[in-house]
């Protein structure tokens, strides 16, 4: 079983700009609207100041772990089983995050809401979790 079972990039309004896996049958739009709304909470409980914060919640087997990128207003989240080491999977999450915002940075001011700016994330992520395996 990999770590890393999704990763998601959301902005701070809960559109999902990506997800992997490629969910089907999934309301990524619900998915996002939660936890937009679950940014929003920690951000009325934590310094909203913080430029990144890294929390987490578990829901059944798995833990979520969520980063904000302030700079951005980017949410980032992954999942992972709830049983696999915590350090190593925030070191991955933080490697995925600076790869995300490496490839497109110039992009995330100005993407218009459209995902499909994003979908050639997919193939940096897998090569990166097939070399972490």
């Amino acid at each position: 079983m990999s770590d890393v079972e999704e990763f998601w990039v959301l902005n701070w309004k809960g559109n999902t700009l990506f997800c992997y896996p490629s969910l089907q049958n999934f309301d990524s739009d619900l998915f996002g609207k939660l936890f937009s709304a679950i940014r929003l909470f920690i951000d009325k409980l934590d310094d909203p100041n913080k430029y990144k914060y890294n929390h987490s919640i578990c829901i059944g087997g798995h833990r979520y772990y969520l980063r904000t990128n302030h700079y951005y207003q980017l949410l980032f989240i992954l999942k992972a089983h709830k049983s696999k080491k915590e350090k190593q999977i925030v070191k991955h999450f933080m490697s995925i995050e600076m790869y995300f915002i490496d490839k497109y940075a110039k992009n995330l001011g100005r993407f218009e809401e459209n995902p499909s700016t994003f979908e050639g994330f997919y193939v940096i992520l897998k090569e990166y979790l097939n070399e972490i395996n």
